[in-house]
């Protein structure tokens, strides 16, 4: 082979080298950005993702602001719900869960939810808070309607209707933890309106012979012919009894 054959072939190799490279760093490219589309919340671009690295706490100084002396008590981590910010969660739930938190460990106060609700945004919703602003967020309903506002639009809605006709207590489930899923269920549902006969009847068809037998006795008889807040009344009543006692 001459010189100028084999300068001629080494020159391919590197030009056939280039465009494989050049290739793959395209589809490297299509792949990044295709898995941001499906996991980011809120759709944002790159430049938007710069933007929320930024460490400046949105939170401004509550204590200082509103004057309340806030005592935090100790939550351990496993038990708060976590928001990662994806098309697939719901938002609403998420906030019902946290509700529930702050209830079960006495955060009744305003200034309380405010400063633990960081704690329960990961990835990239807590990018996106992050890129809120240095001390933007004063009161607890600032956050949540900007929370809200922000991934109500993103994340795939639910709508509850099939989840109310087709829900029944399951076994770990206490009556009163399928009551509290019950009602949040058909608020946000589009059935939300049906007659509360209607309504107490898909949520007797839910619950455990074992808890029905025991109400309809509480009851003095069947208490489908009862008005709904008096069977919730009763469910609740018995539920507390039964946990009481060591059983539920």
């Amino acid at each position: 082979m001459s010189e100028a054959d084999r300068q001629e072939r080494e020159r391919m190799e590197r030009e056939l080298e280039r465009k494989r490279n050049e290739e793959r760093g395209r589809k490297e490219r299509e792949d990044r950005e295709s898995h941001r589309e499906e996991t980011r919340g809120g759709g944002n671009d790159e430049e938007d993702e710069e933007e929320h690295t930024t460490f400046a706490f949105p939170i401004a100084d509550t204590p200082t602001l509103l004057g309340d002396d806030i005592k935090m008590k100790n939550i351990p981590p496993f038990v708060l719900p976590n928001f990662f910010g994806l098309s697939t969660e719901d938002p609403d739930a998420f906030m019902f869960e946290f509700y529930i938190v702050c209830q079960t460990y006495g955060y009744t106060n305003d200034a309380q939810k405010l400063r633990l609700f960081p704690a329960t945004l990961k990835g990239y919703a807590l990018k996106w808070f992050m890129g809120l602003g240095e001390a933007t967020i004063v009161y607890w309903d600032d956050m949540k309607m900007k929370f809200l506002a922000k991934y109500h639009p993103y994340c795939k809605s639910k709508d509850s209707k099939e989840d109310i006709f087709k829900m029944s207590q399951s076994e770990d489930e206490s009556l009163e933890e399928y009551l509290e899923k019950f009602l949040y269920n058909m608020h946000k549902s589009k059935q939300s309106n049906l007659p509360l006969d209607v309504i107490c009847t898909i949520f007797l068809k839910g619950i455990s012979d074992e808890n029905l037998d025991p109400l309809n006795l509480m009851g003095a008889g069947d208490i489908s012919h009862l008005p709904f807040p008096k069977i919730v009344e009763l469910c609740k009543k018995y539920s507390r009894g039964k946990a009481k006692r060591g059983r539920g």
